[in-house]
């Protein structure tokens, strides 16, 4: 069987002793968990997959070429997410409480990492030699899960809509958007990772255990 006949069977690999607690903890957003493995990521050959990877790899050579800071900017997103968004915050006279930033960290990695080790998507580079392209990220330091859905984007969705208001809301939206375009621009996520980011992010904001939790009824009031 030629090399790209297996390419279907290429997935991440297992998780990492320290993932394992969220991976079987019980956790009050488990009933998302069955509903959304129905949304399957495109197939490893498909031509779908293979359009995504050329576009990644395009925008991974326009970021190496470019000499205005942007590899900086999405490297720190990558390693320090959380002084990035507290920090982006903050330059905008804004702020966000520490105790309920970590109770959505953590409800945000549980989602993600049950979902991330269900599909054991491959990373965009564990794919591309099979495609002959040239997608060479700046280093594969802090991928240390698949990316489906990408874990750094559903949490700055969920910082937008948990701690924004009506005054607030575009600052917390652009800063998301850039969360988006470093994924992309870093070559660590298929722009399909990031659609179905949004939508378990949808699913997330929409569960009645998670709108109490964070009183997102009383805030609309």
């Amino acid at each position: 069987m030629s090399k790209v006949g297996n390419i279907n069977d290429i997935v991440f690999g297992n998780p990492l002793h320290a993932q394992s607690y969220a991976l079987s903890e019980i956790h009050y957003l488990d009933t998302l968990y069955e509903p959304l493995q129905r949304y399957a990521f495109p197939a490893n050959s498909s031509e779908e997959t293979k359009r995504e990877l050329n576009l990644l790899a395009a925008r991974l050579r326009k970021l190496l070429a470019d000499e205005d800071g942007v590899l900086t900017s999405a490297m720190s997103i990558h390693f320090h997410l959380d002084n990035y968004l507290y920090d982006e915050v903050a330059r905008h006279g804004l702020a966000m409480d520490y105790k309920t930033y970590q109770e959505l960290s953590l409800d945000c990695l549980n989602v993600a990492l049950k979902l991330k080790y269900y599909f054991k998507r491959p990373r965009p580079y564990q794919l591309a030699s099979y495609y002959n392209l040239a997608l060479f990220p700046e280093t594969t330091d802090g991928i240390d899960s698949p990316g489906y859905p990408c874990f750094h984007y559903l949490k700055s969705l969920l910082v937008m809509h948990v701690f924004s208001d009506p005054p607030s809301y575009n600052v917390y939206k652009q800063i998301a958007t850039n969360v988006f375009n470093s994924r992309l621009d870093l070559g660590y996520n298929y722009p399909s990772d990031l659609k179905f980011s949004e939508m378990v992010f949808n699913k997330m904001i929409r569960h009645k255990g998670f709108r109490d939790k964070y009183e997102l009824d009383k805030k609309m009031l």
